[in-house]
């Protein structure tokens, strides 16, 4: 049996995630332009959040 690994695919996405972070960190707004991007390409209509209130 072969142990070693040819992909590690938990090592790719803790990766991923790390750059994520970064560019996050770097530009806050990031991902909600992204988000605002996606949401035009696949013709998504923005949810609007709103608050409920007690009485």
């Amino acid at each position: 049996m072969n142990k070693e690994k040819q992909f590690d695919s938990v090592k790719m996405m803790r990766s991923i995630r790390e750059e994520v972070q970064r560019e996050r960190e770097e530009n806050p707004k990031l991902m909600e332009e992204r988000l605002k991007e996606i949401r035009k390409k696949y013709h998504i209509k923005e949810e609007v959040q709103t608050e409920k209130t007690e009485a």
